[in-house]
């Protein structure tokens, strides 16, 4: 017959065993400092066991970023988490933050790799430069002050503060301008943009086209921009003020394009610029007219230029149509003068044209109708 116990469970031991990054990211600083990766053991730790690990490019690059790591994790019994490091550099570049990737592989039969068998290190940029917004600037003799702007670029989680100051040229400190020195500072997490003034004198000379040399020195937790961290103030004699002609353009519809005339009065030394605009009117941009910006230069000795607008035939009887121009961003040392706006009138080619006194008509051609 049957003994005492004639029935009995079987258990049967799971010892299967899973390998995971303890996280999906990791983030660190840049700097010369070990990241602390930790790689976790799951199911089954009665036994031995191993994974590989390896570290590979994301947007960082070994040995400029980092320290690459290929290497196996071993694990005792009993064992649940085993840790490696990522030496990470600090490259005085500023940049994007950067990454790296990471992988297990190979696990130790009769383990397998769990749900988390890659990551990803983010290197957070810790670099701050200090430089100029631009390599020239130019001003006419006759400002009251040259704007000269400074920019930080990088990180920003520190202050940083550099001397600004002038640093000889052709210009003669005292006569010509006034020296200046002085320290600019952002406090943490200040990325605006500063501005020193630079107090230009008007020595009544014909003396041409001067130049001052700025510089920024003696910087405290940045470093100096590569490209922008010196730059050149030139100050242009009798540059002159660029202006409309008049107050009033006429063009017929569909008959070509405006010519609208400009005029550099009160100094012609220098090549100048200036940016023409449409700033709105009757019109209809692309049916009565294409065309709303563009930059005119004149060359040194140059008075006068002009610029076409061109005119569109819509087939539509409807009068006197306007556009209003404005002149801005003079450069190269020139100013706006007056006028500085003005209006061109586009008339319909269905009706007859009576022009003001006063006003510029401009076409290639006018059949009045019959």
């Amino acid at each position: 017959g049957l003994g005492p116990i004639p029935t009995a469970r079987l258990t049967i031991q799971d010892n299967d065993t899973a390998f995971s990054f303890s996280s999906a990211t990791y983030a660190t600083n840049e700097g010369f400092v070990n990241l602390v990766i930790t790689v976790i053991r799951s199911g089954f730790v009665g036994t031995t066991s191993a994974v590989d690990v390896a570290t590979f490019d994301g947007t960082a690059t070994q040995f400029l970023d980092y320290f690459p790591v290929n290497a196996t994790l071993g694990f005792l019994p009993g064992q649940t988490s085993a840790v490696f490091t990522v030496f990470i550099l600090d490259d005085v570049l500023v940049e994007n933050n950067e990454t790296i990737n990471l992988a297990l592989s190979n696990p130790l039969l009769p383990a397998f790799l769990g749900p988390q068998a890659t990551a990803v290190i983010s290197i957070i940029d810790n670099d701050a430069t200090v430089g100029f917004s631009q390599g020239n600037y130019i001003v006419n003799e006759r400002v009251t002050n040259a704007v000269i702007t400074v920019v930080r670029n990088g990180a920003a989680t520190q202050p940083v503060q550099a001397t600004f100051q002038t640093a000889g040229g052709t210009a003669a400190a005292g006569s010509d301008y006034t020296a200046v020195s002085t320290v600019v500072s952002w406090a943490a997490n200040d990325l605006a943009t500063k501005t020193v003034l630079i107090p230009i004198a008007n020595d009544a000379l014909a003396e041409g086209a001067e130049t001052v040399n700025l510089q920024l020195i003696n910087l405290v937790g940045a470093t100096l921009d590569p490209v922008t961290g010196s730059a050149v103030l030139t100050i242009v004699d009798n540059a002159g003020a660029i202006a409309f002609a008049s107050v009033n353009y006429t063009v017929v519809e569909g008959s070509g394009s405006a010519l609208i005339n400009l005029v550099r009065t009160g100094g012609t030394n220098g090549t100048v610029s200036v940016q023409w605009n449409v700033t709105g009117g009757t019109a209809t941009a692309g049916q009565d007219y294409f065309g709303n910006a563009g930059v005119v230069v004149f060359a040194s000795g140059e008075t006068t230029k002009s610029f076409p607008l061109l005119s569109g035939d819509d087939g539509l009887a409807e009068g006197i149509e306007t556009v209003n121009l404005s002149l801005s961003n003079a450069g190269g040392g020139a100013s706006v003068g007056s006028p500085g706006t003005a209006i061109l009138s586009i008339v319909d080619n269905d009706a007859g044209i009576i022009v003001g006194a006063g006003s510029a008509l401009t076409a290639e051609s006018f059949t009045p109708p019959n």
